[in-house]
């Protein structure tokens, strides 16, 4: 979600220190926005474009021109470029209004800034995002450090280095969507109270069938091709009514994973997408600190939960590549 303060008098304090001169294009203007993530990076004449969709991650790489049109009110910047392989441009208008991405933290490029970017993709899709400019947005995304892009007066101190991975899964994540082979999505009713049937807690609401409700009890088990077994319970909102339904066992493919860190990871789909150490990207889970991050593999079973690799995937000059990976655990709500 995007939030724009239009008002000259609230911007003017930041232009006079945040801005930069007339008729000198910054270095490096990195934008960026949600639903779909997407990420512009310019450098003077050339730029990359990375979209994550449901089903893939894409890059285009694109040649143009980089201006400041200084006359304009508010002053802005707009990038015009064009990939070998596309008959149609991208256009970027980048003006100097406030601009607050307020869906995700200052590690992943989020806050306030100082700059709203509007563009136009060649396939004429639009994007509105927001966009940090200066010397701290021109260092490698895998190695930004994590900044807030407003005025400051000294440089932000560099990161701690990363604990080295640990032989078990390290951090966590919940299941909470699954999908049933009708397609029937079914929603975690989280830890707290829920309603039982035949003594145990409905672990997902899968919404209502006829009268009734229909719900998944008991335990996740590991299935075969990268799906759950579940036990899927049809609950009779009569008192007194016809004999209960039994409790059937049902497959259950994992269409949302929460990380605990906030990151929500949502299914790839079963079409072609990135695969790395011969395990495809089977959930994106949006930015963290300029990285993409993707869950590789299938759910694998483990003590407490269930096992998939988390991974850190950097855009550079020669596309995706691996920056990191680490198990984590995950649960399902009981």
């Amino acid at each position: 979600m995007l939030q724009r303060h239009g008002r000259l008098v609230v911007l003017l304090p930041l232009l006079a220190t945040a801005a930069p001169l007339a008729g000198e294009p910054p270095a490096l203007l990195v934008c960026r926005g949600h639903e779909p993530e997407w990420n512009l990076r310019i450098e003077g004449s050339a730029a990359t474009l990375a979209t994550l969709g449901t089903q893939s991650l894409a890059q285009t790489g694109l040649q143009g021109r980089l201006q400041e049109v200084g006359w304009g009110r508010p002053p802005f910047f707009v990038y015009r470029g064009r990939a070998e392989a596309s008959g149609a441009d991208l256009v970027a208008m980048i003006t100097r209004e406030a601009c607050l991405d307020t869906m995700a933290d200052t590690a992943e490029g989020g806050g306030p800034s100082d700059y709203t970017a509007r563009v136009s993709l060649p396939d004429g899709a639009t994007r509105l995002g927001c966009c940090t400019i200066g010397p701290a947005a021109a260092l490698p995304l895998a190695d930004k450090p994590s900044t807030t892009p407003v005025v400051a007066t000294a440089a932000p101190a560099a990161p701690a280095p990363a604990p080295p991975p640990a032989a078990g899964p390290a951090a966590r994540g919940e299941i909470t969507a699954l999908t049933l082979p009708d397609e029937r999505l079914c929603r975690s009713t989280g830890k707290g109270a829920t309603m039982t049937f035949r003594g145990q807690r409905v672990n997902f609401d899968c919404g209502r069938w006829g009268g009734d409700t229909v719900g998944l009890v008991g335990p996740l088990t590991v299935g075969t091709g990268g799906l759950l077994t579940a036990q899927e319970a049809v609950i009779d909102w009569r008192e007194g009514g016809s004999a209960p339904h039994p409790i059937e066992t049902t497959a259950a493919r994992v269409s949302e994973i929460t990380l605990s860190d906030g990151l929500t990871c949502r299914f790839a789909g079963m079409g072609a997408t990135l695969a790395f150490e011969g395990r495809r990207a089977s959930f994106t889970c949006g930015m963290k600190d300029g990285d993409t991050v993707a869950l590789l593999g299938d759910l694998e079973g483990l003590e407490g939960g269930f096992r998939i690799l988390r991974a850190r995937i950097a855009q550079g000059a020669q596309g995706f590549t691996l920056v990191s990976s680490e198990p984590i655990l995950v649960t399902a709500p009981r």
